[in-house]
């Protein structure tokens, strides 16, 4: 394996030159161009790559963070993880990506590799909301975290997290602002009750009902599972009331696309039946038939936002807030309108 020693010696430096060149720290002793190139040129020769351990053990850093998800398969989480390598790839920073596929010990078991490994910090979107977790508050005393879509706990945690219940509330208005009153809910909290922005959305529903003065009904709440397939099977229970809803209200948008589903096979159009609405704005959403209204989140947003908090408490620098609170926008397509006569004859 080719050392820095080999590469000095053939472009007849000091080691100590050929580090200050590679890791690009030349701003106190100048270094010629020509040194430079040599340099440089040396390395490509001998194929030299640098020991990432070694340096890491000799600074204290790995340039590296670490990334826990629970599904990449969710676009959310897609576009969270792509926010969080644009900013990072920029300043030199590697991401190491775990998905947990929501299990609680794969979670503990990748928190333990990525201690291991030196990260210098951790961004992280837990299997659980429990923000007091022992095992995130013992990982919190020994890097920085930076909660994204979870709140966290401790000294040195910070948090990226989205207004839900202001996002739910929003959702809702616009179909009480259309004539509907007897909107479905698809929700997902209450039989996963440790996924508290899907909870806050539905507060924020509840929230408009009451500002309308609409009683709320308890038969129109729905599970789903946060996936397809529990959309289309609470679409089959919302329907089945007498009389069924004008509108329905995904808490997300797979179960928004699975109510759709639904409603196609059985023949009943939207939004001229009956009105659909989601949240997330995943891409494909914009691609369904008709495409579908929702409240976006921003999630490239959200993960630029915790890459460059967590790149900031890496360099020293504390962040003024410890949790930065950003906005849904609701985006209108063709799913919903006023509700009809044809509404009321599901």
């Amino acid at each position: 394996m080719t050392s820095i020693t080999d590469v000095a010696e053939k472009a007849k430096v000091s080691t100590a030159t050929v580090s200050r060149v590679l890791n690009k720290k030349d701003n106190l002793i100048p270094i010629s161009k020509e040194t430079k190139q040599k340099v440089l040129k040396a390395a490509e020769e001998l194929d030299y790559h640098p020991n990432i351990l070694a340096r890491s053990l000799a600074q204290k850093k790995s340039q590296t963070i670490g990334l826990i998800v629970p599904n990449i398969a969710n676009p959310f989480f897609s576009q969270i993880t792509k926010g969080v390598e644009d900013v990072t790839s920029k300043e030199k920073y590697n991401v190491i990506l775990c998905d947990t596929d929501e299990k609680e010990e794969r979670e503990i078991e990748y928190l333990n590799i990525l201690r291991g490994r030196w990260v210098d910090s951790l961004i992280f979107s837990g299997a659980k909301e429990e923000k007091t977790a022992t095992h995130i508050l013992d990982t919190g005393k020994r890097i920085p975290i930076v909660g994204i879509d979870r709140e966290v706990d401790g000294p040195f945690s910070y948090s990226v997290l989205l207004d839900n219940v202001k996002g739910g509330y929003e959702a809702t208005k616009y179909l009480l602002k259309l004539g509907h009153r007897r909107i479905g809910l698809i929700c997902g909290g209450r039989k996963l009750p440790h996924i508290k922005n899907i909870i806050q959305r539905e507060e924020g529903y509840q929230q408009a009902l009451k500002e309308y003065g609409i009683k709320f009904i308890p038969s129109l709440l729905v599970e789903g599972n946060l996936e397809v397939e529990g959309g289309k099977e609470a679409a089959k229970k919302l329907l089945s009331l007498s009389p069924p809803p004008t509108a329905i209200f995904a808490l997300n948008d797979l179960m928004a696309i699975g109510a759709l589903n639904y409603l196609k096979e059985k023949r009943i159009r939207v939004p001229e039946e009956i009105s659909l609405i989601g949240f997330d704005d995943i891409p494909m959403v914009s691609l369904t038939e008709p495409a579908l209204t929702t409240m976006a989140q921003p999630t490239y947003e959200m993960g630029a936002a915790a890459a460059k908090m967590s790149l900031k408490v890496i360099a020293g620098k504390i962040p003024k807030r410890k949790r930065l609170i950003l906005k849904a926008t609701l985006i209108i397509r063709s799913s919903c309108k006023e509700p009809t006569e044809n509404s009321q004859r599901i």
